[in-house]
């Protein structure tokens, strides 16, 4: 209870000798889905002539990391 406690992080190793830049796994996260978010918005207009199976998946990678893009922001926010 009284020791030292290991710090945790999804994207950082933090238990590295090595010194480094600390960035917020919340600003990882950001920095992750946003590509993967302007991809599939921009696969629309890239790829006009889909037919609606490769459509409905563009839509729902889409729509799926405008969620995850939306819950980090509001993440960041508080």
């Amino acid at each position: 209870m009284l020791g030292i406690h290991l710090q945790y992080s999804k994207l950082w190793n933090v238990n590295s000798r090595r010194p480094s830049i600390k960035v917020s796994s919340t600003a990882d996260m950001l920095f992750l889905y946003t590509p993967a978010f302007l991809f599939g918005l921009s696969s629309f207009g890239l790829f006009p002539d889909n037919d609606f199976r490769c459509g409905l998946v563009a839509s729902a990678l889409t729509v799926h990391f405008l969620k995850r893009n939306l819950e980090v922001g509001l993440l960041l926010l508080k």
